[in-house]
């Protein structure tokens, strides 16, 4: 993997904004370092007021239009999921773009597709707006992009090559490691309670493969053996799915079965789906869009015994007479702050900072940012040692258990590797 070196920052962002030719950069994937992302574009863009995810969008020099969720307007650069940053210098506008749009989304658009909206999934739309909150009719401008952030190495990516099947040969991309992300399984509080603490590797192979499986599994307790844990995640989309599938020793693009609950009262395998060209290929084999979305499928818990509809036309059923359960796995940094689910320790090891420095726990994957070759002009160039810079010089987040590379003491060859002492 190739390491951009010697970049002098400033002269660098000197020279792309002191340029006479307008240009605009687009940016898309994982959503670990947004934050971070987000305030270096707003400092790239000439505000060195800010300093914090809490600095205001809309600040002097600066226009953000962007939004968290197609329709709401949001205040801080931290919150920010679609957006076009402006900076005005000379009379020349150039435009930054991003749209936090999941890793795999990003690495398909950045090592796909032309300079330009050929070829271009539907992931990647970002915002034509010029002033205003954004509506999700807003956001009818696809581009290819010319960098992205993934939770897993391009190597482990369905697009890479021509591993997707789509008729696309994906470029090699270059990119390094930014930091190391923490993921976790999690539950609904009450289920916590109930006795569903811990998570293994075989128990995540026997969810994965059938979609459910007996409470008893869990906590060894006979009574138990009535109730049903059904397994909530991530569609092909995810790089949160392919870090899980490949920790797990399951393999990255393995089929699996998954489950969505629209309501307490309801769970079913989740449809077929084509997403970004791709094929879910079966029943069960796709997911939730989001990390919060399975965060509030979680919140509230499953009614109980036969009154669990298991159809998509209600006329199904449980057989089973206990109570019901659902489990999911999220990336830490999407369940911090979540009210109504903890989350359960992994191979009886608890997910926090200390545990994945000292490399005691492992469900955990480094997280990259990529640039096309291909795309590169001084505004991108610019815009990517930014992120870079402000990603690997964050300060671990105990809350998101986001880590510094520099504080590690455990490292692995690659996503799912074992992970061993750098000492």
């Amino acid at each position: 993997m190739k390491t951009i070196k010697n970049i002098t920052f400033a002269a660098t962002v000197l020279a792309a904004f002191g340029s006479v030719h307008a240009a605009d950069v687009y940016i898309s994937g994982a959503t670990a370092y947004r934050s971070a992302a987000n305030v270096a574009i707003a400092k790239l863009c000439g505000d060195s007021s800010v300093s914090s995810s809490t600095a205001q969008a809309s600040v002097a020099s600066l226009k953000a239009y962007c939004t968290n969720n197609g329709t709401t307007a949001v205040t801080k650069l931290g919150d920010i999921i679609r957006g076009r940053f402006e900076y005005v210098s000379g009379g020349v506008t150039n435009n930054v773009h991003v749209s936090w749009s999941g890793s795999e989304a990003g690495i398909q658009n950045t090592a796909g597709g032309n300079d330009g909206t050929a070829n271009v999934k539907p992931a990647n739309f970002y915002t034509a707006a010029q002033s205003g909150p954004l509506a999700d009719t807003d956001a009818a401008d696809p581009h290819a992009t010319h960098m992205c952030y993934s939770d897993t190495a391009q190597g482990a990516s369905i697009f890479s090559g021509t591993k997707a099947g789509d008729g696309v040969n994906y470029a090699v991309l270059t990119g390094q490691k930014l930091g190391v992300v923490g993921f976790t399984y999690f539950v609904n509080t009450n289920t916590y309670s109930a006795g569903l603490t811990n998570m293994t590797v075989d128990l995540a192979k026997v969810l994965l493969a059938n979609g459910k499986a007996n409470f008893s599994s869990f906590t060894g307790r006979t009574s138990d053996t009535n109730g049903q844990v059904y397994l909530v995640g991530r569609n092909i989309d995810s790089g949160t799915r392919v870090t899980t599938l490949l920790d797990m020793s399951y393999g990255s693009q393995t089929k699996v079965k998954q489950y969505l609950s629209p309501d307490t009262n309801t769970i079913y395998l989740c449809p077929t789906e084509v997403i970004n060209g791709i094929s879910s290929s079966q029943a069960g084999n796709s997911g939730y869009a989001s990390g919060g979305s399975i965060a509030a499928a979680l919140a509230n818990p499953l009614t109980t015994g036969t009154n669990l509809i298991t159809s998509t036309n209600g006329t199904s059923r449980s057989t089973f007479t206990g109570n019901h359960y659902l489990l999911g796995y999220i990336s830490a940094a999407d369940l911090s702050g979540k009210a109504g689910v903890t989350n359960t320790t992994f191979n009886g090891v608890d997910c926090n900072t200390t545990n994945i420095i000292n490399g005691t726990y492992s469900f955990w994957s480094y997280e990259y940012a990529y640039y096309n070759p291909s795309r590169t002009n001084s505004i991108s160039s610019a815009v990517f040692t930014a992120l870079v810079s402000a990603a690997t010089n964050s300060s671990t987040d105990t809350a998101k258990r986001l880590v510094k590379l520099t504080e590690m003491k455990a490292t692995r060859t690659g996503d799912g590797a074992t992970v061993t002492s750098l000492y």
